[in-house]
């Protein structure tokens, strides 16, 4: 994503004047196609905008170029409040740039469809589930993410089924799929599933049959109670259920 010299001046709400001036005074923490060469149509950065930002802030009629080199190099435009300036300006989903600088922050990735690909999305919510059950026991705050854990790996579940069976009229019935997930064993393995494996899908079904009671809590008229859980246990009883459903693929 490049931004113009429009852009920039709308953005920061100044001249475009202004903009061109910045640029040229501080080139060096700018990319080339900031600063072309006569005749160009000069284009800015994600980079080049948060380092426009830091700059803009400490512009002034007579501006002090050295103070805010030294806050340049001190890579103070990633800090408050040139982040959000940045982030309020950039859309949450867009199309991929033609490079893509190495930051942990980006991703890009596509749609998904039915059949296997699937089976990637079941191992993306499982993998979910082990990043906050980690977090959870190292911080001591299982409590607070408890619900998002139980769903990435109920869902998980049920998207493993789905990769096997289909979406069978779009059902949330960890039951009814993992039925025909039962039949499509015996036909082409002669044999049922063990009995822990059954345990664990059944488990999450009676738990939250609906595959709502997570992303939405449980409904006004139906009875509370205390629930315990090892996360530990819990985690370690997915990796043997996901172990199961990878050793199946074709």
């Amino acid at each position: 994503m490049t931004f113009g010299v429009s852009d920039i001046a709308r953005h920061l709400n100044i001249e475009r004047d202004v903009v061109k001036k910045m640029a040229w005074h501080f080139k060096a923490y700018l990319k080339p196609e900031a600063n072309p060469s006569s005749g160009g149509a000069r284009k800015f950065s994600i980079d080049d905008f948060r380092v426009l930002c830091y700059v803009h802030h400490y512009w002034e009629d007579e501006p002090d170029f050295e103070n805010i080199r030294i806050g340049l190099n001190s890579n103070d435009h990633f800090e408050y409040p040139f982040n959000e300036i940045l982030c309020s300006v950039l859309p949450i989903f867009s199309d991929p740039p033609d490079v893509i600088e190495p930051l942990g922050s980006y991703v890009v990735f596509n749609e998904v469809r039915d059949g296997m690909e699937l089976f990637h999305l079941a191992e993306a919510y499982k993998a979910g589930g082990d990043m906050l059950v980690r977090t959870a026991i190292k911080d001591n705050n299982g409590y607070e993410v408890i619900y998002p854990i139980i769903y990435n790996y109920r869902h998980a579940t049920e998207l493993y089924l789905k990769s096997f069976v289909g979406t069978l009229d779009h059902t949330h019935s960890l039951t009814r799929l993992y039925n025909k997930f039962k039949d499509l064993t015996q036909e082409k393995f002669r044999a049922n599933p063990s009995e822990w494996f059954e345990s664990i899908v059944k488990t999450l079904d009676e738990f939250d049959p609906e595959g709502t009671a997570f992303r939405y809590g449980t409904r006004e008229d139906e009875p509370r109670y205390e629930v315990f859980v090892d996360l530990s246990v819990l985690r370690t009883k997915m990796n043997l259920l996901a172990r199961a459903f990878q050793q199946m693929r074709p």
